[in-house]
């Protein structure tokens, strides 16, 4: 009987030693590999499996490693570009002494992962102070971004704004809340969340 797809993506992207990883993977046939690809692109998470597959010295199919070779690449070529826009922009920024804090994606590709080529990026979000939104546009806009809304208006119902930079598409996503209007019952959200609340 055919394994899952999804059991032995699953396998590939757990927390199991490169031993047990080993030898979960050993059973897999070329058919079933070739059923890996499509899987991982549809989760997001090609390159990350080809990484993993790449440490534990798993051979494929030639077909199967192709396809998730080259969706790793194209990640690392894109987030390489991302990474660049993202120091240009927080460079124009420290130079107007706007504080800003990095979010989700781009913090956790540099922090978490082995290389910036596993995690796929979005967008980027940024997190800054209210008072400082008008000067954060200026300096996009000096770059190029366009704002995805004609019509940015600060209310209870929205926490960010969105712009985009037409020759690419990079979108960076500039808010000033990390969570919305209810009360916070973190601790730790509050303190963070003093960069983005004005006083």
């Amino acid at each position: 009987m055919p394994q899952d797809p999804t059991r032995i993506l699953l396998t590939c992207l757990g927390y199991a030693s490169q031993t047990e990883k080993t030898q979960r993977l050993a059973s897999v046939s070329a058919q079933e590999w070739r059923a890996i690809p499509r899987l991982a692109l549809l989760q997001g998470v090609a390159p990350l499996a080809y990484h993993h597959l790449k440490k534990l010295g798993i051979l494929l199919p030639g077909d199967t490693e192709e396809e998730l070779k080259q969706e790793y690449w194209k990640n690392i070529r894109r987030n390489i570009r991302l990474y660049q826009e993202l120091g240009d922009l927080l460079q124009r920024l420290h130079e107007k002494d706007i504080g800003v804090i990095v979010l989700k994606g781009a913090y956790l590709a540099e922090l978490v992962y082995e290389t910036i080529g596993v995690r796929n990026i979005g967008d980027v979000d940024l997190l800054v102070k209210r008072e400082h939104l008008l000067g954060v546009e200026q300096e996009l806009l000096a770059l190029g971004y366009k704002p995805k809304e004609p019509n940015r208006v600060i209310a209870q119902d929205n926490h960010h704004f969105s712009y985009v930079l037409p020759r690419n598409g990079f979108c960076v996503e500039i808010h000033w809340l990390l969570v919305g209007t209810q009360p916070c019952r973190s601790g730790l959200i509050c303190r963070l969340c003093g960069a983005g609340r004005s006083r």
